[in-house]
Formats: structure tokens, C-alpha cells, sequence
């Protein structure tokens, strides 16, 4: 039902970068997103008092995600293309 999701997760030094690298990659014409929230970032979570600082290891976790696109019609070309990218991305960002 999520083959179509392929989520990595960001290292710590890349992490606080997540959403300068998920524009990069837009700019770059890759589409990401950002899937699985915690639940206490859902409204029915949140309406009943769960606060996200209560949850420090889901909210780590879900700040260092990105999905990055597949499908069917993904070339071994286009999946190159993805990962290069996204390498190229993080080590601009992380590279001292």
C-alpha cells in the first residue's frame, strides 16, 4: 500500500536542513514530501492535549524524514538522478 514512498531519514547534522534541502530538490524539478507524522501533530491528537514536546524521539525522527519519489515508471536514469541529488544536497549543507 506505500510502494510508492521511499523514506529516508536524514542524518543529525543534516536534519535542521531537511526543508532547505527538500527546496533544493523542487528547484532541481524531484518532488518530495514529508509523510507519517507523529500523531500528536494530528489535529484529533492535538485537540485532546497531546503536545509534540511530549514525544521528543518521534518528533526527532520525523524532522530528519524525507520521501523521495518512485514508481513504476522510474528509469535505474531517474533513480540515479534522486540519490545524486540528494547526496549533492546533504553534503552542501553538512560539509564544513
Amino acid at each position: 500500500s506505500a510502494d510508492h514512498l521511499y523514506t529516508v531519514r536524514l542524518d543529525a547534522a543534516a536534519a535542521p536542513n531537511r526543508d532547505d534541502i527538500m527546496e533544493a530538490m523542487a528547484r532541481l524539478g524531484i518532488a518530495t514530501n514529508v509523510h507519517f507524522p507523529p500523531l500528536p501533530m494530528l489535529t484529533a491528537y492535538a485537540e485532546r492535549g497531546c503536545d509534540p514536546a511530549d514525544f521528543p524521539h518521534a518528533m526527532t525522527a520525523f524532522e530528519g524524514a524525507i520521501s523521495l519519489p518512485i514508481h513504476r515508471l522510474m528509469t535505474p536514469e531517474d533513480t540515479r538522478r534522486v540519490a545524486e541529488a540528494l547526496k549533492r544536497e546533504v553534503q552542501q549543507r553538512t560539509s564544513s
